[in-house]
């Protein structure tokens, strides 16, 4: 690609020179009918430094959803003109509307809260939240009760697991020294077994320690972190029993029979002390939840025989805006589900489908702005010196070669970028003629003048001639050529020079590059 980018440069340079050496040619050879002959004219000389660059839009956007989520639609597609604030895509935002109308429902509650307390308790108040206090209570009388069941299963569980489930491979399970009626061929794991099955006794006393009472209050927690920490006990003591039988072979002394009802034996176990830790772990919350309840309606009903004081008005109004902004947050999340355009332009870019998953802040779409153009070029380190912000820039397009359009340089970037090994400048170019023709993605041709002295005296390089001894040229006295030392001033890119003394305009110079017939220069010096 690089090539072929100096190749177009290298074409486009060399129809600037040959034109401007028509032109220049034309220039100086007018009123002088030997073709040989330049007349010092006075001119504007200058510099231009010729780059390559590609018109891109002013206002460009890639964008991403802020939240993740499915696809819910895919609204626009690439190559779709949209306009600011256009829907481009959509996620689903089932679950946030179901959210939604929750929260607004809150709101309404809550805002009729507060004007009943603006307004003045009033006895139906009174009993509605005397009713809501005493369901509370009952639901917390529930809970208790049902987690004392369960501390009361866990005697059960624990008891049946060691007792029947365990102790029918154990000798003298319950005695100082107990022993197991299988080989188990890891000594550690052996006394591990020994000392765990005489220290789960006392964790099994205690669970049939609870076995008979009744709970009334919230000491049942308490309880129920004890009978948890008594299960843990008998959970690690049954993965030792697990690792044991689950290691047996068949012989002589075991049949596999045996082996295969020890194991089921010992899951079973396993399953039924795991099954009741998880049941009080539930009921607990349930507990906890039914307590915070109770709170609730104590303080709602405190609230209310306290009178429409103005606290008590303040906290009501304060409720009431907290649910609206809960409601109003979940609208914002709502919102966050449409992508939409910031900028007016053509949609270049839509990597999403309708059911795919996509995260937050990933691109996954891009809209180019169709208002306002830029040219982005690179000037090579050698160049850098040559060109300021500010300077006059002449553009031609490869799509427009015949038309020419006018900018200036309003940027280059302090930090070098690294092209092929070679390093570079990034620059920006702003065009004082778009009339509406300009696309992004367009290459330009560049030339930015660095350089410009109006009013000199000027002639072709050609009719120059420069040694150590200084510099000549070929003047026309009397229709013979006459060297002339000559002061030479700027020279320009174009093949012109600057004749700063030893010249008037008017005068007639020879080119030493013309030739006769033969070949021969017609001119030395």
């Amino acid at each position: 690609m690089l090539k072929l980018i100096l190749n177009i440069k290298f074409v486009i340079g060399l129809a600037v020179v040959i034109i401007v050496g028509v032109g220049s040619y034309a220039f100086f050879q007018s009123g002088n009918k030997d073709s040989s002959l330049v007349v010092v004219k006075r001119d504007t000389i200058k510099e231009e430094v010729r780059m390559t660059g590609k018109v891109i839009s002013t206002h460009s956007a890639n964008l991403g959803f802020e939240m993740s989520g499915k696809v819910k639609q895919v609204v626009r597609s690439v190559g779709d003109k949209v306009y600011q604030g256009d829907t481009l895509a959509i996620l689903d935002t089932t679950d946030a509307e179901i959210q939604l109308r929750q929260a607004e429902a809150t709101v309404l509650a809550d805002k009729a809260a507060y004007l009943d307390i603006k307004q003045g308790t009033r006895l139906e108040s009174l009993a509605v939240s005397e009713s809501k206090l005493k369901s509370a209570e009952s639901s917390l009388v529930d809970a208790i009760s049902q987690l004392g069941d369960k501390i009361r299963e866990s005697y059960t569980k624990a008891d049946n697991a060691i007792h029947n489930k365990v102790d029918q491979f154990l000798i003298n399970p319950n005695s100082p020294s107990p022993s197991i009626s299988f080989s188990v061929t890891d000594p550690q794991l052996e006394a591990d077994i020994k000392n765990g099955r005489r220290e789960i006794e006392s964790d099994i006393e205690t669970l049939k320690g609870y076995y008979l009472k009744t709970w009334h209050d919230e000491s049942v927690l308490s309880d129920s972190n004890d009978a948890k920490i008594a299960l843990i006990h008998v959970t690690a003591f049954l993965n030792n029993i697990a690792l044991a039988v689950n290691n047996l072979t068949s012989s002589s002394e075991l049949s596999a029979t045996t082996i295969a009802t020890y194991q089921s034996d010992v899951s079973t176990a396993r399953s039924d002390i795991d099954s009741i830790r998880a049941g009080i772990l539930t009921v607990e919350e349930k507990v906890r939840s039914a307590r915070n309840a109770v709170s609730v309606a104590q303080n709602d009903l405190a609230l209310l025989k306290a009178g429409s004081t103005e606290n008590a008005i303040a906290v009501a109004f304060a409720k009431f805006q907290q649910s609206e902004a809960a409601s109003d947050k979940i609208r914002a999340e709502i919102n966050k589900s449409y992508l939409r355009s910031p900028i007016k332009g053509v949609v270049t870019k839509m990597d999403i489908e309708k059911g795919e998953v996509v995260n937050s802040q990933t691109t996954i779409a891009s809209v180019i702005g169709d208002e306002g153009y830029e040219i982005e070029f690179y000037i090579p380190e050698v160049d850098i010196g040559r060109v300021a912000l500010g300077n006059t820039v002449r553009v031609t397009l490869d799509a427009y070669l015949k038309d020419q359009f006018m900018g200036k340089l309003v940027y280059i970037d302090p930090a070098e970028t690294i092209i092929d090994g070679v390093v570079n400048f990034k620059g920006t170019v702003v065009l004082d003629n778009d009339d509406g023709r300009l696309k992004s993605g367009l290459t330009a041709n560049l030339y930015v003048l660095s350089f410009s002295k109006d009013n000199v005296l000027v002639v072709p390089d050609y009719a120059v001639s420069e040694s150590e001894n200084g510099s000549f040229v070929a003047l026309s006295v009397n229709g013979k050529p006459v060297k002339t030392p000559v002061e030479l001033g700027f020279r320009s890119a174009e093949g012109f020079v600057e004749i700063v003394s030893g010249l008037s305009e008017g005068d007639s110079v020879y080119n030493l590059n013309a030739k006769d017939d033969n070949g021969n220069p017609i001119i030395t010096l």
